[in-house]
């Protein structure tokens, strides 16, 4: 009726200006009054979709903004802390840094700039421990210590490089191989761990790929047997999974465009099936008053709409039977006068 009419085009002009709440008033006003129209029922369920979208998108916006301030600070203070050479406070900061966003270059090139000074102190280090001629054992130590870093044995190394420490304590080489030691192994812990949370997430992505697929082939199957409600609301949860799924949207577009088809051919046939039986009913009342023609004309008219009726195919052969009868019943009658006219001569 138009009042629902009314409502429905105020809730469509509320969802194209993007006034979703309005939209999502109106549209549930037009429900509660007419129940069996699926066509509001269907936009609340896009503008509750939209609506988590964009809740989705401003928590991710903020997440992101707050990644972004960690990001920033901990860099201003690694910078600070390379300005003075505190490389392991720089070293932590940029470390920190890459841990709020491992995308970014500038934390691992400074962290190679921490490992080359470091590096450059240690060689300095070990070449002022060779000028400096260390005694018998304390090389003996060193060699022995060295040998187990080769081989990576850190453990030994560090108790090595330990002994060789309390054999001449002023020496530098020794606590700073220790240091280093100390490094390599939190430095492999963290790519373990690293690892590891790679294939967690690794996991996590294909699960969750393989939710999308499963929901696709749901959505597919649905959409396969023309059951376009519960595609599209497969469709829709598959787009949860997957915010990017330009094959669901697109997919859902074409529901949507099917349904107001199949909206508008039920309109269609409800209107044909109207002047159908309209004009049976014109047909059989000229029947009733022997108007041949006009019956026919009718029926004609109605086998047009619905060419494999059986009604009108069978109403027009009755006509040709009447009409043949009539005419019949015409000539007998004629001949009857005739034959009484000529008796009477």
């Amino acid at each position: 009726n138009k009042a629902y009419a009314d409502i429905i085009a105020r809730a469509d002009a509320a969802f194209n200006q993007k006034d979703y709440s309005g939209a999502q008033a109106l549209y549930t006003q037009a429900s509660t009054a007419k129940p069996d129209d699926t066509y509001p029922s269907n936009r609340l369920k896009e503008i509750t979709g939209i609506l988590d979208e964009q809740k989705r998108a401003e928590e991710e916006s903020a997440k992101l903004a707050q990644l972004n301030a960690e990001y920033n600070e901990a860099i201003k203070l690694g910078d600070a802390a390379f300005e003075s050479q505190d490389f392991d406070n720089a070293e932590r900061h940029y470390k920190q840094a890459q841990g709020v966003l491992s995308s970014e270059e500038y934390p691992g090139n400074q962290l190679k700039r921490i490992k080359e000074a470091r590096q450059k102190l240690a060689e300095e280090q070990s070449r002022l421990a060779e000028e400096e001629r260390l005694r018998t054992e304390y090389e003996t130590q060193i060699a022995k210590a060295d040998e187990l870093f080769e081989q990576k044995a850190w453990s030994e190394a560090i108790r090595a490089y330990e002994q060789a420490s309390k054999i001449d304590g002023d020496n530098a080489y020794p606590k700073a191989q220790i240091e280093k030691i100390n490094s390599i192994i939190e430095e492999e812990q963290r790519a373990q761990e690293m690892e590891k949370e790679r294939l967690a997430s690794e996991k996590e992505k294909q699960e969750k790929e393989a939710a999308y697929k499963k929901m696709i082939g749901i959505a597919d199957g649905f959409f396969e047997s023309e059951d376009y409600i519960k595609a599209k609301s497969a469709y829709n949860d598959a787009i949860a999974i997957k915010s990017d799924d330009d094959y669901s949207k697109s997919q859902i577009q074409i529901i949507n465009e099917r349904l107001a088809e199949i909206q508008s051919q039920a309109q269609l046939e409800e209107d044909n099936r109207q002047k159908y039986n309209d004009l049976i009913t014109q047909g059989d009342r000229a029947v009733t008053e022997k108007r041949w023609n006009d019956a026919r004309k009718a029926f004609t008219d109605a086998l047009e709409i619905y060419p494999n009726e059986e009604v009108p195919t069978a109403r027009l052969k009755e006509i040709d039977d009447l009409e043949e009868k009539e005419k019949q019943e015409e000539l007998d009658a004629e001949i009857a006068r005739l034959t009484q006219l000529a008796d009477k001569f």
